[in-house]
């Protein structure tokens, strides 16, 4: 029972491959999966996939002893290529999973009530708009810069009528986000992060949901790369 459902998820996963590939049943899996690398979804699996394939081969080729397998997938074999075929052909969506309400600040707002939104509601950081369109991100490391440009020289911080506006030439990276559309999944969100760690040396501060990942649409979410974490 356990090797012919082994046998038929790894059928499932192989036409979905071939589907999403356009490769036809000649080419060997592992060529596929190779093929498939910057998918995010297979190469995600890549590994997995790998010695599944090994597996079914053994199954598939070898001969019998005694009218027996050599070898038979175990319990997780079997659990993990049904939950496997079941994330590449429908992965979670980031949205609604990351769906709330993103406060922001308009240029021309008045830091104080900014800082005290961000203690009430315990927000590390929050985006700036702009004629309705998000043109920056705020945060924490940002305000602290700013404060330290208003020390004076025996350690008090001169009082100012500050405003939003005035925080953004003191941001360390500007535009240290992108945009999503609302049917990217889990995974190719999460490697948006690693891409940029590994382009940048340095990661995105957020991904922001909109309707198609435009930056003039409504923001509806955002992710960060600690929230998305735990499903990756």
């Amino acid at each position: 029972m356990q090797t012919s459902e082994f046998i038929e998820n790894f059928k499932l996963i192989e036409k979905h491959i071939n589907k999403i590939g356009n490769f036809s049943e000649e080419k060997s899996f592992k060529s596929k999966v190779s093929e498939l690398s910057k998918n995010s979804l297979i190469s995600r699996f890549q590994e997995d996939l790998y010695s599944f394939s090994n597996l079914r081969n053994i199954l598939s080729h070898e001969p019998k002893k005694n009218g027996d397998y050599i070898a038979k997938p175990s319990d997780f074999a079997v659990n993990r290529i049904k939950e496997i075929y079941q994330l590449i052909t429908n992965p979670p969506l980031v949205f609604p999973k990351f769906k709330f309400e993103v406060l922001g600040a308009q240029n021309n707002d008045y830091l104080n009530y900014i800082l005290n939104e961000m203690n009430e509601k315990s927000f590390s950081q929050f985006p700036v708009y702009e004629n309705g369109v998000l043109i920056e991100l705020i945060n924490t490391n940002t305000i602290s810069r700013w404060l330290f440009s208003k020390l004076e020289e025996n350690g008090n911080i001169i009082s100012v009528e500050s405003k939003v506006s005035d925080l953004i030439t003191h941001i360390e990276f500007k535009h240290n986000y992108k945009f999503i559309s609302k049917k990217t999944n889990v995974f190719e969100a999460f490697n948006k992060f690693k891409n940029q760690i590994k382009n940048e040396k340095r990661n995105l501060d957020v991904l922001f949901i909109t309707e198609n990942g435009k930056q003039n649409e409504k923001v509806e979410g955002l992710v960060t790369i600690e929230d998305i974490a735990e499903f990756v």
